[in-house]
């Protein structure tokens, strides 16, 4: 794409472009937030610019306290609680049957009637915050579930609702 003739677009070009169709301004970088350049996708959340998919995907290969200031950044730029923060830890789901835990059992097995903690968490805070810890040390069938819903946006829990992760 080219902006202003430009050979090579620059992100601060592609803001630009934004500010120039919103006519607003983009939010100037706040000083409380540990990763300023992270108030961008607050400001985009807001004027219903990147609907129909998951909002925001990061991969952190940090330390704790920089994940924990990250997540501590998006729970402030979004306004949601800690509460809507779920944290999966993949060493416990080497198995492709811990599918289940994460969206239910399918009919006719024990604990149908429960939901999976994914389904439980998105139906109770449709704003969340999903961290996922060692994922490489889950199976391959839940390293693809996982894909296809950051993908995709969306998954199918086990009484056949689809459960959407957009905003």
């Amino acid at each position: 794409a080219r902006i202003n003739n430009k050979r090579d677009v620059t992100i601060d070009d592609v803001d630009n472009a934004i500010v120039s169709y919103l006519g607003s301004q983009m939010p100037s970088k706040p000083s409380d937030l540990n990763y300023p350049d992270l108030d961008k996708y607050g400001f985009l959340y807001r004027n219903h610019l990147l609907e129909g998919r998951p909002l925001l995907k990061i991969k952190y290969n940090g330390n704790k306290l920089g994940l924990d200031n990250l997540i501590m950044d998006l729970e402030n730029i979004f306004n949601i609680g800690s509460e809507a923060t779920l944290y999966l830890d993949m060493q416990g789901y080497k198995d492709s049957f811990m599918l289940s835990s994460l969206v239910g059992a399918p009919p006719g097995y024990v604990g149908y009637d429960d939901e999976g903690a994914l389904s439980k968490h998105f139906l109770s805070y449709p704003a969340s915050i999903l961290v996922i810890k060692n994922f490489s040390k889950a199976s391959y069938n839940i390293q693809g579930f996982f894909e296809n819903l950051l993908l995709n946006g969306f998954f199918t829990d086990q009484k056949g609702r689809t459960i959407r992760l957009n905003n």
